[in-house]
């Protein structure tokens, strides 16, 4: 959910199955998450009611912030990576707010830009966006990184909507090889020669 500090006075983060909202054939805020089915939860902005307005829950008035819990990336190449959505091309002020996503090697004690995306281009029209990054190419990998999500409406207001799914960090252990181990059975024997 969302982080006390938080200034936005609606569309707080919240975790379930967001209902979709369509402005024309525009998809402001998603229907479904980005998991194959049965999955159908995801963290998004807001939840307004079927067949509601929609601004009935987007982001209003200041930012909304999502936090993960703390992930070991400390025991290897660590990758992080996630699927978001981000919609802020409808209502007042189209392309003017930015979505952001930082990352913390200290438990969330400090953080660092990891993406800005927006107030324009081709990632803020909605739709689902798979990101990946190796952490050790932004910040020193540890066993208290934490990534969070600000998703904000500071300008005059507009219909803005996000939503995070399948948050991520993989670690790639890669065992050096003995070039002398001509049979791939990790020892160095007769059976090599």
């Amino acid at each position: 959910t969302s982080t006390a500090g938080d200034t936005a006075t609606a569309g707080l983060w919240t975790r379930g199955d967001p209902i979709g909202t369509l402005n024309g054939t525009i998809a402001v805020q998603p229907e479904n998450d980005v998991t194959d089915a049965p999955g159908v939860n995801c963290f998004f902005t807001g939840q307004g009611p079927v067949g509601g307005a929609l601004g009935a829950a987007d982001v209003d008035g200041g930012f909304a912030t999502l936090t993960s819990p703390s992930m070991d990336a400390s025991a290897g190449d660590a990758y992080l990576s996630y699927n978001r959505w981000y919609s802020n091309q409808q209502g007042g002020a189209p392309g003017a707010d930015v979505f952001r996503v930082q990352i913390s090697n200290n438990n969330g004690t400090t953080w660092v830009p990891l993406e800005t995306v927006g107030p324009t281009g081709a990632e803020v029209n909605g739709g689902w966006i798979a990101k990946e990054f190796r952490v050790v190419d932004v910040i020193q990998p540890t066993a208290q990184m934490r990534v969070r999500f600000i998703v904000e409406d500071l300008a005059t207001g507009s219909l803005i909507e996000a939503a995070v799914d399948e948050v991520r960090m993989r670690i790639v252990q890669c065992t050096p090889v003995n070039p002398a181990d001509l049979n791939g059975d990790g020892l160095v024997d007769a059976g090599d020669l």
